[in-house]
């Protein structure tokens, strides 16, 4: 009788998966622990929550005094400049911390970070905040090249995770794309300070409200007209697929690293505004579900929004490009 015998390999596998089941079993009775009624925590340190599931919010800060100056005043900016710290070059800039920060862990969360920045506070410096630059970004201005649509990938996915996000800033200067290897182009985007519009037409000038309606889907129909069915419907479907706990946690990740450099900001309204969030998500999973909604129905009453979709809807019966502008 032979014996079966397994290689080291298989062990080491065996190890991980393991050790993955026990910290996400830990993670999930930690979180239901602190947050029993998902949006209030009740644990006495945040920080040492965090920590326990794998997030260290010094992480999230950056001191602009250990920073070496390259540029002052980068375009686009009004208080700041372009700086390198040991490994990576910044743009520190003023801004709303609350939109730009949650915004882009939130893009971060949804899309990733080779296609979207590392955002950080800066300690020293008081509502400012420092994108980390993406490596190998030009944005639509710059790249004067025509882009072969097989080169391209992710512009759908990161154009509905605009929309989820209320982020109606679509400048030329702020999407671009990341230059991969083999000619490949990803679809990027840098810039949240205009995230949690949820209301705002499109391109207009945008401010958090916290009484907007999270529920208005202007962005996501207009993209439904834009691009073809089955993309949009997989990224709405990943959208849909992220855990209501790691929105919570997000957000709130946000909320204690404002907490830590002295910012007024509630825990309240950084809840309220993952519940929003959580809400937002079950209306895009309606939409997945029904695109003939009510909602749908009503917003193509909308004059503005018929004469764009009338125009829209004539550009669908015309020769689609190889190339994309």
């Amino acid at each position: 009788m032979k014996l079966i015998t397994k290689s080291p390999v298989f062990f080491l596998k065996l190890f991980f998966i393991f050790q993955f089941s026990c910290i996400t079993l830990c993670y999930s009775e930690s979180f239901s622990k602190c947050f029993p009624e998902k949006f209030s925590f009740i644990c006495d340190n945040p920080n040492d929550f965090l920590l326990r599931s794998g997030v260290n919010i010094e992480n999230n800060i950056i001191e602009q005094a250990r920073l070496r100056l390259l540029e002052e005043k980068f375009d686009g900016g009004c208080h700041g400049g372009i700086y390198q710290g040991n490994h990576n070059t910044y743009f520190i800039k003023r801004s709303n911390v609350f939109t730009e920060f949650i915004g882009s862990k939130l893009m971060n969360l949804i899309v990733g970070k080779t296609c979207t920045p590392t955002v950080r506070l800066v300690k020293d410096q008081v509502n400012c905040v420092a994108s980390e630059k993406l490596r190998k970004f030009s944005n639509k201005k710059e790249f004067k090249k025509k882009v072969k649509r097989k080169h391209l990938s992710g512009e759908v996915d990161i154009t509905i995770a605009m929309d989820y996000l209320g982020i109606v800033d679509r400048h030329s200067k702020n999407i671009g794309y990341v230059k991969l290897r083999k000619k490949k182009l990803l679809a990027a985007r840098v810039d949240f300070d205009a995230s949690f519009a949820f209301e705002i037409r499109p391109r207009a000038n945008s401010t958090y409200k916290e009484n907007s309606n999270h529920k208005n889907l202007n962005l996501l129909y207009l993209s439904m007209q834009t691009f073809p069915e089955h993309q949009v419907r997989s990224a709405i479907q990943k959208i849909v697929n992220i855990p209501d706990e790691k929105i919570i946690l997000t957000v709130f990740e946000c909320w204690a690293t404002f907490n830590k450099l002295g910012y007024v900001i509630s825990s309240e309204s950084c809840f309220a505004l993952a519940h929003k969030l959580i809400e937002r998500k079950m209306a895009f999973k309606t939409v997945l579900d029904d695109p003939n909604s009510v909602t749908y129905a009503s917003l193509e009453a909308d004059p503005m929004f018929k004469k764009l979709f009338k125009k829209l809807k004539k550009n669908k019966h015309k020769k689609k490009s190889r190339y994309i502008n």
